[in-house]
This record gives C-alpha cells, sequence and structure tokens, in this order.
C-alpha cells in the first residue's frame, strides 16, 4: 500500500483521484513514458500486459538459466548494461524505462515470444478499456 502512495507523486496531479489498482496505475506509467518517447503507448501496455499481467514483482525463471524481472520481463543479459546506467531490473520505473529503450533502439524482437498475446485484437481491445477507465 505504501508503494502505490509514494508512487503517486510520479503522476500529474490531476490523475491522483483517478487511480483505483496497482495495475492501473502502472498502466498510466507506462502510457504515459510511452507517449514521452514516442512510443505506442497501447502497445506497450499490451506487452506488459503479456509478460508479467502489470506485475511489479514478476519473475521467471527460463529454462537456460537465465531471469526475467519485473513489469516488461526484461531478461538477466541486460541486467549488467542497466546496472552501469544506474538502473536496476526489478525497479518498476527502470524496468519500464529500460523496456522502452530496448524497444526504440532493437525494435520488438527482445517481446516477440509474447506478441502471439499483445498483438491480439482481445488484449488490443482490454487495455484500450484499462486506459480509458482511468
Amino acid at each position: 500500500m505504501y508503494k502505490i502512495l509514494i508512487l503517486l507523486f510520479l503522476l500529474p496531479l490531476n490523475s491522483y483521484a483517478l487511480i483505483a489498482t496497482e495495475e492501473e496505475f502502472i498502466a498510466k506509467t507506462i502510457e504515459s513514458r510511452a507517449i514521452e518517447s514516442n512510443l505506442s503507448p497501447v502497445k506497450m501496455v499490451s506487452i506488459a500486459w503479456c509478460e508479467s499481467g502489470l506485475k511489479i514483482n514478476a519473475r521467471n525463471v527460463n529454462r537456460n538459466s537465465s531471469v526475467d524481472a519485473s513489469i516488461f520481463q526484461v531478461n538477466s543479459i541486460h541486467w549488467a548494461t542497466m546496472r552501469k546506467a544506474g538502473l536496476s531490473p526489478v525497479n518498476y520505473l527502470d524496468n519500464i524505462n529500460y523496456a522502452l529503450f530496448l524497444v526504440q533502439t532493437d525494435g520488438l524482437r527482445h517481446f516477440s515470444s509474447s506478441k502471439k498475446c499483445w498483438s491480439s485484437p482481445k488484449t488490443i481491445a482490454m487495455v484500450k478499456n484499462l486506459l480509458t477507465k482511468t
């Protein structure tokens, strides 16, 4: 609960009263950062939804022993680069920002394993609904 209250300071003042759940908060944060990065907010929230269900603490150990962490499931092969830049793979904002950076520099290839999910009309409709209800 305290995490959510503290994180609200990162959103514009007029957004505070509109946020009802952590899921909505994360979706609105991704939306805001995607717009600032000239990326599609619906696509980026859809990717995060498919990667982690918008869960900050999501974690997955892969068959090759690499680890995926947080909202965008940034893989451990990127963690050294993130740390050199002063970012933490498990910090939700760092995870979002690094995922946006990956999409800007490498396209969507890092999220190809979940493409069937994030490109589906059902997911896109759900995300649009999520973004418009807050």
